[in-house]
């Protein structure tokens, strides 16, 4: 059985020859610390000195291009979640997906909203009311903001597992995912080039993120190829259309960067842009494909883990490293010509990993306990019997329906079968 586990490790289907044991997709684990890397990265010495919050001297320009790690993010999560929803009930799917996401979720949370909280000329209540609204993971429906910047991919995250529990209920996922994939391109193609700005492609790009729909088609592709172990035309075509509609996203993250360009001496060519998804892709394919068995396997699985929480602390954390000299935080004032900013992005980085090494080994533990012990009697135990029923009384459709054929047909007259013989 394919699966995430509960900790989060990943987990193939496939066998190893020898033992009949899944194999770990240890380079996968590998691939999502080095996405979570290059988003550190980008936030630090690219888009961090492009707004002013670090030096000019820091810049970078190779670090541009780690924004593209979020990209990465969510062909990776389109492949995995395909592999991790196989043989699962909705239940059980949106369960490991909630165990997996929200507890460490709430763990960076509260980090984060503790750094935010101790900087000189901050409001510790809008900070926490912003943190209340954010653990919702939809701040925006109610009319809030995100406590951090990152928190955004979350949202488009759990639409995506939404609409895959939604697939299973509903017995589509597994037999007719393929031809429900190449629907959700052909919506997303429309709604990205046909549809003008409005009300109506609002609603349709909340639903199937259409923004991101290429991505995570991408991945399911991914994945579905190398279970058949073949490729068709169909799988060409829809690979196609989702380097069409991620290169579309990453044109429009470069118009972005030269809106909020507060230095002015930065520009890509989109011509480079255009081999941003293959490379994307070719990533998450490999990484799928390798059978790399580390020698130490606990630090590598450990690592994979830690990809998560680094990702949700490591910009705000990078920030408050680099402002609480200027702030004066705790006297800090006087070694602020010590503590050069190249000196505060290492400290950004080692405390980053550092603490989402906590929180992996401490702090997720302990929530995800505690919250599947609370919100199982409240929430996911009807959640499980919803689906049952849904599945019963699918099946009982299904079986009076046969039933019932099987009496028409039984009740046919002769003439009848003569005139169609």
């Amino acid at each position: 059985m394919n699966c995430v586990s509960t900790n989060g490790g990943i987990k193939n289907n496939s066998s190893d020859s020898a033992g009949g044991m899944p194999i770990r997709l240890y380079a996968l684990d590998l691939l999502r610390m080095a996405a979570a890397l290059s988003v550190f990265f980008y936030h630090t010495t690219f888009i961090g000195v492009l707004i002013k919050n670090w030096p000019q001297n820091l810049m970078i320009d190779a670090s541009y291009y780690g924004d593209f790690g979020v990209d990465l993010f969510f062909v990776i999560s389109g492949y995995v979640i395909t592999m991790s929803s196989e043989n699962k009930t909705a239940s059980n799917f949106i369960r490991s997906r909630f165990i997996r996401i929200y507890p460490a979720f709430i763990a960076c949370s509260i980090i984060t909203l503790l750094f935010d909280i101790a900087l000189p000329l901050t409001d510790a209540s809008e900070r926490i009311t912003t943190w209340a609204m954010s653990l919702t993971l939809f701040p925006p429906v109610i009319g809030g903001t995100f406590l951090s910047s990152v928190y955004w991919t979350l949202s488009v995250e759990i639409t995506f597992y939404i609409m895959v529990a939604f697939l299973i209920l509903t017995k589509i996922w597994g037999p007719k995912r393929r031809e429900f994939v190449i629907l959700w391109l052909l919506i997303a193609l429309i709604n990205t080039y046909a549809i003008n700005i409005g009300v109506t492609k609002n609603i349709i790009s909340a639903i199937f993120q259409t923004d991101f729909a290429g991505h995570f088609v991408a991945g399911i592709i991914l994945y579905d190829i190398k279970t058949r172990k073949k490729i068709d035309l169909l799988d060409a075509i829809a690979l196609a259309i989702c380097w069409a509609l991620i290169t579309t996203q990453v044109i429009r993250h470069n118009i972005y960067i030269s809106d909020i360009n507060m230095i002015g001496n930065f520009s890509v060519s989109k011509y480079k842009l255009i081999f941003v998804a293959p490379i994307i892709i070719t990533l998450v394919w490999l990484a799928a494909n390798i059978k790399y068995v580390p020698s130490r396997k606990g630090i590598v699985i450990k690592i994979g883990l830690m990809s998560y929480p680094f990702y949700l602390l490591s910009s705000d954390f990078s920030f408050f490293i680099c402002v609480i000299f200027e702030r004066n935080w705790l006297g800090l004032w006087t070694y602020k010509d010590t503590v050069t900013h190249d000196i505060r992005l290492g400290i950004a980085l080692f405390g980053s990993l550092l603490l989402s090494f906590l929180v992996v080994r401490y702090l997720e533990p302990i929530l995800r306990s505690r919250l599947a012990a609370m919100l199982y009697p409240a929430v996911l135990q009807p959640l499980q019997t919803l689906s049952d029923s849904i599945i019963l009384l699918s099946g009982r459709i299904a079986t009076t329906t046969g039933q019932h054929t099987v009496l028409l047909q039984s009740q046919t007259p002769p003439a009848a079968l003569v005139l169609h013989s």
